[in-house]
């Protein structure tokens, strides 16, 4: 499948609408969420540091932020994901997102790292039902 992925990119690549489809933060977040469920960690890596900072602030779902963060929790690392959670929160003017805020708590529970967990659950000024019970699977 790996293969197949990248077939798929270099023909985007060489289409006359790459420029507008790659400045989609619904297509970055799906490159980083495909090479991440193919277990290309490197490749999500390199692909999300190579996104331009102005896709990102377009992101207004935190959609790439969500994908990636997802990621690392896929690949057992909580720490990555929590510092990437952490930056994003830095970086922009403006409360995370749900699914965001769910996908952290979820790297943090997937690797036993409740301690964190905890700490950014206390963050969120109105958890949902959804962020409520991921917290509560966390136990």
């Amino acid at each position: 499948y790996i293969a197949k992925a990248d077939e798929m990119l270099t023909r985007l690549q060489s289409s006359n609408e790459y420029v507008d489809v790659m400045r989609s933060p619904k297509v970055q977040s799906a490159i980083i969420r495909m090479y991440g469920n193919l277990g290309e960690h490197e490749k999500v890596i390199q692909h999300f540091e190579a996104i331009d900072d102005a896709i990102l602030s377009e992101d207004v779902n935190d959609s790439i932020y969500t994908a990636m963060v997802s990621c690392y929790g896929k690949q057992g690392n909580s720490g990555k994901a929590v510092r990437l959670f952490q930056q994003f929160k830095q970086e922009n003017e403006r409360d995370a997102s749900d699914l965001l805020c769910a996908a952290v708590l979820r790297a943090c529970c997937h690797c036993g790292n409740i301690e964190d967990a905890e700490h950014i659950y206390a963050e969120i000024l109105e958890p949902n039902v959804r962020i409520t019970s991921i917290m509560i699977d966390c136990f």
